[in-house]
């Protein structure tokens, strides 16, 4: 099954939210309650978009379309404006994985979890340059 982003994001945030279920307030958790706001941030995020062209076709006299071809937003045809590129993310060691896991979960990290938190990396298309 192939999810978008935005529902790998929530698939994650919906498991981090459930691992922080008995959090209360540790220092041990401190990553993860980072990386909910991280998640919450990223899918809370508005999509930009360039309706100038509107404004320049009725300037012209001409008809516009209720919906841009492009990005689906509103009325305009021109360029969807994009925020300015991120760096690819990187994968984390398999060290840092363990490290963050066993910090997390002390009694019952095991170093077979590092192929879940795999999974949940190339969900977000964290991948060592493989699809």
């Amino acid at each position: 099954m192939t999810h978008t982003k935005n529902e790998a994001l929530k698939l994650a945030l919906e498991a981090l939210d459930s691992l922080l279920y008995w959090d209360n307030g540790k220092p041990e958790y401190d990553e993860a309650r980072e990386t909910i706001t991280a998640i919450k941030q990223a899918l809370a995020a508005p999509t930009v978009q360039d309706s100038t062209c509107n404004e320049t076709l009725r300037a012209q006299g001409k008809a516009y379309p209720r919906t841009c071809k492009k990005c689906g937003l509103g009325p305009c045809i021109g360029a969807l404006k994009q925020p300015p590129a991120q760096p690819a993310p990187v994968p984390l060691t398999d060290e840092k994985i363990s490290a963050i896991g066993s910090k997390i979960f002390p009694s019952t990290w095991n170093p077979r979890h590092v192929e879940f938190a795999r999974a949940i990396e190339a969900a977000h298309g964290i991948t060592k340059g493989q699809p």
